[in-house]
């Protein structure tokens, strides 16, 4: 009886500490960036904005050796899935001046999805499009970085590939020998099949969602580039650009792009319907060379 009742409070407790890491304290998170990057960043020239626009590869050099993870075998339930997979998807923000007062202030605008442990991690383009167009930079940007669940910061150093057209970029951040929880890369997902994804929503940090594929595309207009999308019916808002879209194994088989609202008349008062875009993997493959 006494063996009875240890094995039923281990499970308690470990049933506890379960819902207690799958609980987001928000405030506490997004305090605890905006004090590191304040404490930190100022005097880490190596990490500003003028050196990260001169640190940007249109594709993937050779010399770059990626360490990705192994594709995962054993399929999740959605609750193991998001505490395998919570740290993989990482905070994507910045510190700006507002050139009105002498403070740096905190945007927490994109996700970002760790690919490797050392750092590499894949984003959209259109995060990093100030940094790489170098025009777009905010006269008032200090730095760019991704930040983990603690409110650890990782400075962007490096966009080591991007590709404009669709939607992505490869970034590198300074880990300082933290290593980051990375997400395996999968196989393409099937029209019908299920997704998971984790993402932040208009700050709201570490959403899951899940759906299924729709549809997957391909526009081969005549005068325009040939771009792969999938459509997904998990939801997602300003916030989750970036986010990975998960097989029910935790792999990768996607990312998110972006939303394009349907309307009724041409008007655009009365909508119908909102196709959920994403970035399907074999594309993300592509670009780091896979």
């Amino acid at each position: 009886m006494k063996r009875f009742f240890a094995i039923a409070a281990a499970f308690l407790l470990a049933a506890n500490l379960s819902l207690f890491a799958q609980t987001i304290p928000v405030y506490r998170i997004m305090s605890s960036i905006e004090t590191n990057a304040l404490a930190e960043l100022p005097g880490h020239e190596e990490w500003g904005m003028k050196t990260l626009t001169r640190n940007v590869h249109r594709t993937m050099s050779s010399q770059f050796k990626l360490n990705l993870p192994a594709a995962s075998t054993d399929v999740l339930t959605p609750e193991q899935l998001y505490t395998k997979r919570l740290n993989g998807a990482l905070i994507f923000g910045k510190m700006y001046s507002c050139g009105e007062c002498p403070k740096m202030h905190l945007s927490l605008i994109a996700t970002a999805t760790a690919i490797t442990e050392d750092g590499v991690c894949l984003a959209n383009y259109h995060m990093v499009h100030p940094i790489v167009s170098r025009e777009g930079v905010l006269k008032g940007d200090s730095a760019y970085f991704l930040a983990d669940r603690d409110g650890q910061i990782f400075p962007i150093v490096e966009v080591m590939a991007y590709s404009r057209d669709e939607d992505i970029a490869v970034i590198r951040v300074d880990t300082r020998g933290q290593k980051l929880e990375a997400i395996p890369l999968g196989q393409d997902a099937a029209t019908g099949s299920h997704v998971n994804l984790i993402s932040h929503p208009k700050q709201m940090l570490y959403t899951y969602t899940q759906g299924f594929v729709s549809r997957n595309t391909m526009y081969n207009y005549p005068d325009r580039p040939v771009l792969d999308l999938m459509e997904v019916t998990a939801d997602f808002a300003e916030g989750s650009s970036g986010g990975p879209f998960m097989d029910d194994r935790g792999n990768l088989v996607g990312m998110v792009k972006g939303t394009t609202s349907i309307f009724y008349d041409e008007e655009r008062r009365n909508p119908q319907m909102v196709l959920r875009v994403g970035i399907p993997v074999k594309v993300l493959k592509r670009l780091l060379g896979k």
